[in-house]
């Protein structure tokens, strides 16, 4: 069993749905793998939490308000779904759980301070969508190149991100070991267009790309954001005897674009 199978097996074992055999070789692997055991332990842990959520009964008005909420959420997320060739099971299920949670105290608390307000919805709204980003975030630093990758395109429901999730798409873009990682990470960034911390690590990014394909996304996200601060890592690009001539003739295009 590999740890992929083993991330796919963990809810089965929890509940103790899985087969006497496949039970033992999840076993096996858990015995084996220190980082397995960790996964276990925290989805353990969120289990543990979600069945410790009040099971309070709210008001109408409370419960039809935040019905109305949660149907444009489910909404939105099938949208998004229906674009994506995978949803990982243990990104949901976090996501799920912490909700969960906030769910439960805003329930609770709503109906003992007698507090039904659109703000209080408004709250929740808000503390779902942190929840989401910290997920996206710890999903970031996933060994699995894929899940990299969803984590970033993840990115594209949120309209203005915090200067933690810009550095975190910047981290990928500079530093992660995949191009496709990177690439994905570029284009992320370059839907921010209003945010200075996104535009320079895009060009901090084409001062280090040495990946040709790489380079040519990154000069045509700065030439649709017209980034003039490109011009110098762009012309210091073209003067390089490395770079392919390919490169060059879109560089020759994007100065020509950008001056």
């Amino acid at each position: 069993m590999d740890c992929k199978q083993f991330e796919n097996n963990i809810l089965d074992y929890l509940d103790g749905s899985l087969a006497e055999a496949e039970k033992q070789r999840f076993k096996a692997h858990l015995q084996s793998c220190a980082s397995c055991q960790a996964e276990l332990e925290a989805q353990q842990k969120l289990m543990t939490l979600f069945g410790q959520v009040p099971q309070e009964t709210p008001s109408d008005r409370l419960r039809d308000g935040f019905l109305d909420m949660l149907a444009e959420e489910q909404q939105a997320q099938v949208v998004h779904m229906a674009h994506k060739k995978e949803f990982p099971w243990k990104t949901a299920f976090q996501i799920a759980a912490s909700i969960a949670l906030v769910m439960g105290g805003f329930f609770l608390g709503g109906l003992r301070s007698g507090d039904t307000s659109q703000e209080q919805i408004s709250a929740l709204q808000q503390e779902s969508k942190v929840l989401k980003q910290q997920m996206m975030l710890a999903l970031m630093e996933n060994r699995s190149p894929s899940k990299r990758i969803q984590a970033v395109n993840y990115t594209e429901e949120i309209a203005q991100p915090d200067a933690t999730l810009i550095k975190a798409l910047a981290d990928r873009l500079l530093y992660d070991a995949n191009s496709n990682v990177r690439l994905a990470a570029a284009e992320a960034l370059g839907n921010f267009k209003s945010s200075q911390q996104a535009r320079a690590a895009l060009i901090e990014a084409l001062n280090t790309e040495k990946d040709p394909s790489l380079q040519i996304e990154l000069i045509g996200i700065l030439v649709r954001l017209q980034e003039k601060r490109a011009l110098e890592p762009m012309k210091k690009l073209l003067e390089t005897q490395e770079t392919p001539i390919y490169v060059k003739e879109q560089l020759n295009n994007g100065i020509t674009q950008l001056i």
